[in-house]
């Protein structure tokens, strides 16, 4: 076996890569389900045809598993570099020798950047996450793993045993370092997670083991693999968004007269979508009655979607840069979107959710139970803190609605935020909750489908 780097000399490393480099694939084919399941992860947190960087991209197949309509490979070994070129040929990829400690080695900017166990190898983590942050817009998002440190032995018993490749790491860091060191560069931590407890597939006892126990409190923390997901925490100027307010029409409309009369004008235009289902003409009658006097005053357009397609079809028709769902039924005072708007208008978040269980309402103790422990679970699920999971009133950015799994655009607005803040903690977009007052009451055959919605949450998130 070659004796490993003993300091931390950028040559020697680069001369270990080099020596390396031809038995690379070996090494990885070998060990190939580590591989596949931070591939796996990746494709989770990172929607396919973004742009992409991958800093420290070794053979390029992380990079290319998810699926870049635009790909730059940052690697300081040429050897690397040239193997990864040759791997993945295509116009849509493209490999550069750059080191991440000295120079930022591209001018671009792009959606994503991947930063998959190199902090271990850098001299200078802290400048080189500097020079990441200059591979950022303000929407960007980072995803950095690294090895769990209880690991460490493990991993240099295995090498010794020829079990996996020998890796010349000379940084261990903690959960909170890392998170400090993300912070001192200009990032702000949006969701971390640990994951991948057994290392082998043992005839598929290994996966089961990884989508289910290692999600189990403490276990988890003995995971190989530790996960960061960061933002841009810079200051960026406040911008004036175009907004829509989404309406849908689900039980009585009998409040959206007044909905709309209190309805406050936002941004650079505000237009209200009133969704209603093509074919149920009591409520579209009642939504007209509603709209008509309205007419010339208000920019109100009624939308009718198919029942099979869901509301949220109907939301996207608008072209706004800001899109806000509210529910018809009277819970709320539309003068909340107010607050919404300046969350994110701010930049203090991505995703903001109201949250009816901070001040007094009429809400009865069995509901107000049912969405503690319901928000509780889904919290743990997401990997981001909710009080109040199934608040049906939300908003985000155009941009960002688009891209949710279409498992989010379901027909049922009975989950409110759920499936929507679940998808957002899927793609690193944080979360922030700011306190409503509320005036209804709920029923409970709407508290049994909220459940039953968070299950399909959790099945999906046991990817």
């Amino acid at each position: 076996m070659m004796p490993m780097p003993t300091t931390s000399s950028k040559q020697q490393l680069a001369d270990f890569f080099a020596a390396r480099a031809a038995q690379a694939d070996a090494w990885r084919a070998k060990n190939s389900y580590y591989y596949q399941w931070l591939g796996r992860l990746l494709r989770f947190i990172l929607p396919p045809g973004g742009q992409v960087v991958d800093v420290g991209s070794g053979l390029g197949d992380l990079l290319s598993a998810v699926a870049p309509t635009r790909g730059v490979g940052l690697d300081f070994s040429p050897a690397m570099t040239a193997i990864s070129a040759r791997r993945h040929p295509g116009d849509h990829l493209r490999f550069v020798t750059a080191d991440i400690d000295r120079e930022v080695g591209s001018r671009e900017t792009f959606d994503a950047v991947i930063v998959s166990d190199l902090l271990g190898y850098l001299d200078d983590i802290q400048t080189a996450l500097e020079h990441i942050r200059l591979l950022c817009h303000e929407h960007s998002r980072v995803v950095v793993t690294q090895y769990n440190r209880l690991w460490e032995p493990i991993l240099r018993l295995g090498a010794a045993l020829g079990l996996n490749q020998p890796k010349p790491l000379h940084n261990w860091l903690s959960a909170r370092e890392v998170v400090q060191l993300l912070e001192l560069a200009g990032f702000e931590v949006v969701s971390r997670g640990h994951t991948f407890l057994c290392p082998k597939r043992w005839w598929g006892f290994g996966e089961f083991i990884n989508q289910t126990v290692a999600r189990l409190p403490l276990l988890r923390r003995c995971c190989l693999i530790q996960y960061f997901v960061a933002r841009p925490a810079l200051p960026v100027p406040v911008r004036r968004y175009s907004v829509a307010v989404v309406l849908p029409v689900r039980g009585s409309a009998a409040a959206l007269p007044w909905l709309l009369e209190r309805m406050p004008t936002l941004g650079s235009r505000t237009e209200i979508i009133v969704a209603v289902a093509d074919g149920d003409l009591q409520r579209s009658a009642d939504v007209d009655a509603a709209v008509g006097p309205l007419s010339g005053r208000r920019a109100v357009r009624v939308a009718k979607f198919s029942p099979a397609d869901g509301w949220w079809s109907a939301a996207l028709v608008s072209d706004a840069e800001l899109l806000m769902v509210l529910p018809v039924d009277g819970d709320f005072d539309p003068v909340v979107t107010e607050k919404f708007y300046r969350v994110i208008a701010e930049s203090n978040a991505d995703f903001v959710v109201g949250s009816r269980l901070v001040y007094p309402s009429a809400m009865p103790a069995w509901r107000w139970l049912h969405h503690r422990f319901l928000s509780a679970l889904c919290s743990f699920t997401i990997g981001q803190p909710l009080t109040d999971a199934a608040c049906g009133a939300f908003a985000l950015r155009r941009e960002d609605a688009v891209r949710l799994p279409l498992s989010t655009r379901t027909p049922s607005h009975d989950g409110g935020a759920m499936p929507f803040a679940a998808a957002a903690a899927q793609h690193g977009l944080k979360i922030a909750e700011v306190p409503v007052h509320f005036r209804s009451g709920g029923s409970a055959d709407r508290c049994a489908r909220q459940w039953a919605m968070l299950g399909r949450e959790i099945r999906r998130f046991a990817w």
